[in-house]
């Protein structure tokens, strides 16, 4: 009886550890663009990293650019002599800034 008990314990255990794993943020992948809002031009080089991590890209030549990310994070976009953008990643799978 009592080894019957452990092992439904153990069961127990092991099913919240699963359940805890599943329900942890996933990361998902973004894509967007990036355009000076001026004259609507792409912007290459514009660094996109999660904020407070050293985690991110770089926007290719037409200012497209592709991370993976958890809901709920924050981008921030900076490019020299412009102001930092920063944006939460919400629902979309798609986050273009001017």
């Amino acid at each position: 009886m009592n080894e019957k008990s452990n092992l439904r314990k153990l069961l127990l255990v092991a099913l919240g550890l699963i359940c805890i794993v599943s329900i942890q943020a996933q990361k998902r992948t973004i894509t967007g663009n990036v355009k000076d809002a001026a004259d609507g031009s792409a912007m290459p080089g514009v660094s996109v990293v999660v904020k407070n991590t050293t985690q991110g890209t770089i926007t290719s030549y037409n200012g497209d650019y592709t991370i993976e990310v958890e809901q709920g994070n924050t981008l921030v976009y900076s490019f020299i002599g412009f102001k930092p953008q920063e944006a939460i990643v919400g629902t979309a799978s798609v986050m273009n800034i001017s």
